[in-house]
């Protein structure tokens, strides 16, 4: 039987380890596509780390983000990158 590794990650280093591999990453794993722009389900973050993700993404690529409700009872949130910062996005993360 194997054991579960648990790895935890200080979210107040956030803009220390999030590099272009690992923002393309992410949006593979918990992105998707929205007609208007590009949503990451962070459904399990609170506020306030929401926030220090979305001033890590504006302090190491420029990458203006906010945050959208997710249900109903408004505790679960997620993180959205609008159709204009697309072609940003794009540039990062896809390498010919």
């Amino acid at each position: 039987m194997k054991a579960k590794i648990y790895l935890y990650i200080n979210i107040f280093l956030i803009a220390d380890l999030l590099s272009e591999v690992s923002l393309a990453y992410w949006i593979m794993d918990d992105g998707s596509f929205t007609g208007s722009g590009l949503k990451l389900h962070t459904n399990a973050f609170s506020l306030e780390e929401l926030n220090l993700l979305i001033k890590a993404l504006d302090k190491n690529f420029s990458i203006k983000a906010s945050v959208n409700v997710s249900n109903r009872e408004k505790s679960q949130f997620s993180l959205y990158i609008s159709k204009n910062q697309m072609s940003l996005v794009k540039d990062l993360v896809i390498k010919p």
